[in-house]
């Protein structure tokens, strides 16, 4: 069994804003989602890789997990990144999460979007 397929049915089921078909739909409607994923070196199949989800700081943006994975490990994780729901308001080129209601609700869409696109790549 695969953890992150376990892991994206059981938070899919536990939210009350979402549906298991309603999120499969969003991934494959939302090729546009802005996200970086890094699979492992010698990939297995049926191995159940964890999955690290990284949600980077003001003024960053999902690259980073390019650079933070090596620190971690290369063979042992799926790794995912999506890109945080607004710019930098001083114009750079980053991004941030913002802490309104709506952007809450954005992130963590976008979060259950990148599990779901993590378990059908891996």
């Amino acid at each position: 069994m695969n953890r992150i397929a376990t892991l994206a049915s059981q938070v899919v089921s536990n939210s009350p804003s979402h549906s298991s078909a309603a999120s499969q739909s969003a991934v494959k409607d939302r090729s546009d989602l802005p996200h970086a994923l890094v699979g492992p070196l010698h990939y297995e199949k049926n191995y159940a890789y964890p999955l690290v989800i990284w949600l980077h700081g003001p003024n960053g943006d999902e690259g980073e997990i390019r650079h933070v994975i090596p620190h971690i490990s290369l063979r042992n994780y799926v790794s995912i990144a999506p890109r945080g729901t607004c710019r930098m308001r001083d114009g750079s080129l980053g991004f941030r999460w913002d802490q309104s209601d709506s952007s809450i609700t954005r992130a963590e869409e976008n979060v259950m979007q990148c599990i779901e696109q993590a378990r059908l790549s891996y």
